[in-house]
């Protein structure tokens, strides 16, 4: 059979067995989700001592003998494969039975985890290490985030014994809050500490997904944009404008900071086919609202990870 070697941007046909080219590392991270292997690719390059890693969109290790190479040439020879299965053992029966037997065969330790929060007896039997540690690599993916990424690595790392300090707990994240860059969980006073006095206030609202993924960049670049022209910007991040945890934190700082204009990044329903129009919560203390599209960027976090890091 033809096999290709895969090309940096490029997807492949299912039918289609491909060759990653890529060595092995001290961790192997499979994972469904574009926006969780460019997070983990984010966290990586801001470690300075990071560990070896190579990122694989699962999609593209559909054909059976394009996860056979991957074994034989990138997983045999690593020390740590994660992988995230969302949809249990039947959505990768093949990869998950090649990549424990391979593991087994050479000594490389295996976790598969869900690919959400809820737990799936499915994958238990795939693992080979302890529940324990499983459990803790598992927390830091599901809440997520650039810096739950970060620990995740130091996690690993310290189970590989390459590291003598142990990674701190996951750090949750919240429904909703206010963010600012480089700052967790940030209070009013720390968004506001730079604030230009006497300057209007223009609110960014979006979505919990973004800091999950450490696709904030979009953000920054706005706060940096309304700080030139002299402008004070206030990032809110929202599980969805319907929730209500979401809706009272909106409610609460808008408040305290009266905004006179909403940059709004996330997606909203505001009406029914046999009824009004039906306000946001954005709009409820009379600030103007502007509807924002924002791309998410995931065929290029899937292009710069699925050739490895």
């Amino acid at each position: 059979m033809h096999l290709l070697l895969a090309q940096k941007g490029s997807i492949a046909d299912a039918d289609e067995a491909i060759d990653l080219g890529q060595e092995p590392a001290d961790i192997v991270f499979i994972s469904a989700a574009d926006t969780e292997l460019s997070c983990i690719s984010g966290a990586l390059s801001a470690m300075p001592d990071a560990p070896t890693v190579r990122a694989v969109n699962m999609m593209v290790l559909n054909h059976p003998l394009s996860v056979d190479v991957y074994c034989e040439k990138t997983i045999a020879g690593s020390r740590l494969v994660v992988v995230r299965c969302l949809g249990g053992e039947a959505y990768w029966p093949y990869g998950l039975e090649k990549l424990h037997a391979t593991c087994l065969a050479n000594d490389v330790s295996l976790v598969v985890l869900p690919g959400d929060d809820k737990p799936d007896a499915s994958l238990d039997r795939f693992n080979t290490i302890d529940i324990a540690d499983r459990l803790r690599f598992w927390s830091y993916l599901n809440h997520g985030g650039a810096e739950n990424a970060r620990y995740f690595l130091s996690a690993a790392q310290s189970f590989l014994g390459d590291c003598a300090d142990e990674a701190p707990e996951a750090a949750p994240l919240l429904k909703a809050g206010l963010w600012w860059p480089g700052s967790a969980l940030p209070s009013l006073e720390t968004v506001s500490a730079d604030w230009q006095a006497d300057a209007p206030v223009v609110a960014i609202t979006f979505y919990r997904a973004l800091l999950q993924a450490g696709n904030t960049q979009p953000v920054e670049a706005l706060i940096d944009s309304l700080a030139e022209q002299g402008v004070n910007a206030l990032p809110l991040f929202v599980s969805s404008l319907k929730e209500a945890v979401s809706q009272e934190t909106i409610r609460t700082v808008f408040g305290k900071t009266h905004p006179s204009v909403v940059i709004n990044l996330t997606g909203f329903a505001v009406s029914s086919p046999d009824g009004d129009r039906v306000p946001t919560v954005l709009e409820e203390g009379g600030a103007v609202v502007l509807q924002a599209v924002l791309a998410s960027g995931s065929q290029e976090s899937w292009s710069e990870s699925d050739q490895g890091l």
